[in-house]
């Protein structure tokens, strides 16, 4: 089976409506869906989520990337509350950021 590698710019066209090549994703994707493995990295969605969170106008004053949610999950997960950062969004999650 052919493999085809998806980057972001291709999963942004297939979920924004607005995207002028949206059209384009859509009916390419229904082409390979069936007769190609489709591959992707979780760096690709990672980008992905920033990506669409700016295209959509998102402007909250935590502006938290998906890493940085991610982040978020495991050190509650783990139970750590020390981070060693420079990126204030952590004290805005309620960590102690170090030094």
């Amino acid at each position: 089976m052919k493999q085809v590698f998806v980057d972001t710019s291709a999963w942004d066209a297939i979920a924004d409506a607005g995207d002028a090549k949206h059209e384009i994703a859509l009916l390419y994707k229904e082409e390979i869906a069936e007769n190609c493995r489709l591959v992707v990295t979780n760096y690709i969605f990672d980008e992905l989520h920033t990506l669409m969170l700016m295209n959509h106008g998102y402007q909250v004053d935590k502006e938290w990337s998906f890493t940085d949610c991610v982040s978020y999950v495991v050190m509650k997960q783990c139970e750590i509350t020390d981070v060693f950062t420079f990126d204030h969004h952590f004290t805005q999650m309620g960590f102690v950021k170090q030094p």
